[in-house]
């Protein structure tokens, strides 16, 4: 009977403590960072040692950031806020069990560069590399978002190099590995890997857009300006695009 009673009471918690999660990561969406405190915190003095609990936490708290909000400055406390709140959250789930779906990892080491932490990151992007090891997509899914942001290049390197090893047809997969390469200023080999994604994925628009950037900074400007005006005909929203040429034009 007392087993029985403790499955009972532990089953309550989880139930509780999931329904406390969800209220948290509501207020989280809507950024009440407050109210997802309190609930979060709620939800974990039930379940204090579920890695997964504390994993869903940070990627909660990081949802309303997104994938492409800048990481660099300008800090404001509305972008560092969730970081903060998230960042020890993702950091006691990889404590507690480093086999976290590569997820995890990603939003771990957004949160922890938008907070400058980048030893801890360096280390996370280590792990990342042995989780991920063959798995292409999420080794330049994780080391591409380091990279269009400009941070820890030289680490995202080899994770990029890996995936392709794995997958050397990908347009969009040797494209991450030529943006690194423009990174790091290396536009000659840049431009080898970008032509070579551009065949491979003609008609992706931030592939024509990265391949505009390296002939710009080799001074190839007619070739420049006609990839810039390819990527816009692909995609007329392209921000990055339009700026571009618009400073070629200028010029």
């Amino acid at each position: 009977m007392a087993s029985g009673c403790s499955w009972l009471r532990g089953y309550q918690a989880r139930v509780r403590a999931e329904q406390a999660f969800a209220r948290g990561a509501a207020a989280a969406e809507r950024n009440d960072l407050a109210t997802a405190q309190s609930t979060f915190a709620e939800a974990l003095r039930l379940e204090p040692n579920s890695a997964s609990l504390h994993a869903r936490v940070g990627m909660a708290y990081m949802s309303p950031i997104g994938l492409t909000s800048p990481i660099g400055p300008p800090y404001t406390e509305l972008r560092l806020a969730p970081a903060a709140r998230a960042l020890p959250h993702l950091k006691r789930a990889l404590e507690l069990d480093p086999r976290q779906p590569p997820e995890v990892y990603l939003q771990a080491l957004l949160a922890a560069v938008r907070l400058g932490r980048e030893e801890w990151a360096r280390q996370v992007l280590a792990q990342a590399a042995t989780r991920c090891a063959n798995d292409a997509i999420w080794l330049n899914n994780i080391a591409y978002a380091l990279v269009d942001a400009d941070k820890l290049t030289a680490d995202a390197l080899p994770l990029l190099e890996r995936a392709v090893e794995l997958e050397p047809k990908s347009g969009i997969i040797v494209d991450s590995l030529g943006w690194a390469h423009y990174r790091r200023g290396d536009f000659s080999r840049a431009a080898q890997l970008l032509e070579r994604a551009s065949s491979l994925t003609p008609d992706n628009a931030e592939i024509e857009y990265h391949l505009g950037a390296v002939y710009a900074e080799l001074g190839r400007t007619a070739q420049a300006r006609a990839q810039f005006r390819r990527a816009l005909k692909l995609d007329p929203a392209l921000g990055r695009a339009h700026a571009a040429l618009r400073g070629l034009e200028g010029k």
